[in-house]
């Protein structure tokens, strides 16, 4: 069942260092099966708060492989860019099936 990589920015420090990471983390994604389903601003906040700038929301094939690209040294290099980069927050849902 398909997993979930969902990535709230909530500021961006230094844009030039995010612009590297997103550089080098999308063929990582890549090499792990990942795809982008999200990925932008947020158009319009329709109820409550909303702190952040940007959302993007990564596909895998299940938990076991989000889990894989997340623990990869590939990515844990490319996320050392990125924390120094801005505040974002990370986490994951996992799928479900549709009847």
């Amino acid at each position: 069942m398909a997993a979930y990589l969902v990535v709230r920015t909530i500021a961006i420090s230094d844009p030039i260092r995010y612009e590297a990471y997103r550089k080098v983390a999308a063929p990582i994604v890549a090499r792990y099966g990942g795809q982008y389903v999200v990925r932008g601003s947020v158009e319009k906040t329709l109820e409550g708060g909303h702190d952040a700038q940007r959302m993007t929301v990564i596909q895998f094939e299940d938990e076991e492989q989000l889990l894989r690209f997340w623990n990869s040294i590939e990515y844990f290099e490319a996320r050392k860019i990125r924390s120094t980069a801005g505040i974002l927050h990370v986490g994951y849902v996992p799928g479900f099936e549709r009847q």
